[in-house]
């Protein structure tokens, strides 16, 4: 039997367009990598628009460094 390995971490996102600056689009793109737990207060609240942050639970191990289109 195997320890299930998972981390807490942020994904920091760059670029994200401002017309599609949603808590929504955040869950979703959180979504692609393991389970959201929480945006960062800067971003629901709009406050930082220059990258957004959401907390996620995932399985993955390595690092996270990837271009996704919105």
């Amino acid at each position: 039997m195997g320890i299930a390995q998972e981390r807490d971490v942020w994904l920091s996102c760059y670029g994200v367009p401002l017309n599609v600056w949603y808590n929504t689009t955040f869950f979703s793109i959180g979504r692609l990598w393991g389970v959201v737990t929480g945006l960062a207060d800067d971003t629901s609240n709009m406050e930082n628009m220059i990258c957004g942050k959401v907390r996620i639970v995932t399985k993955c191990m390595e690092s996270i460094n990837k271009t996704i289109n919105l």
